[in-house]
């Protein structure tokens, strides 16, 4: 567990082991639904297939939506946990903050140190808050793009 006391430049942030537990658990609950979704697609291919005959533009459209909402709103997620994250070390002025749960030690930086994660976190969230917004219309784009090449 953390200290409650004034952080050191020498002090190590311990890691977490519910942290670790918690983290595998994720990584291999994503992993079942994953398959369960690549099984689904691939038991109804046959249906999607004549769907898409049947109306192409429209299953097109709707791929192409599914794809923009497959990438944006897992990086809006991304973005608002990042600038959370660094908030919580702008606020503690502390890197890790005092209540982060870890999966790994992590030495204990404080002050500029502590500052400049901060920034780069902050980066990070707005790098993936861009991508998440660009990535809708990298799509639509993308989508008429190939309509207007279509016979």
């Amino acid at each position: 567990m953390p200290s409650t006391q004034e952080p050191h430049e020498h002090e190590t942030h311990k890691a977490d082991p519910r942290a670790r537990r918690n983290a595998i658990i994720i990584v291999i609950i994503a992993v079942i639904v994953g398959a369960a979704l690549l099984h689904a697609v691939g038991s109804s291919a046959s249906w999607l297939r004549a769907w898409a005959e049947r109306d192409p533009e429209h299953a097109a459209r709707v791929v192409f939506a599914l794809l923009a909402v497959s990438v944006s709103v897992p990086m809006l997620g991304l973005a608002f946990l990042a600038a959370r994250f660094a908030a919580s070390i702008n606020r503690g002025r502390r890197y890790p903050p005092q209540d982060a749960r870890l999966t790994r030690d992590i030495r204990v930086r404080v002050g500029a140190a502590a500052q400049r994660f901060a920034r780069l976190y902050y980066l990070f969230a707005a790098v993936a808050g861009a991508i998440a917004i660009y990535a809708p219309v990298l799509f639509w784009r993308l989508y008429h793009g190939l309509l207007e090449r279509v016979p």
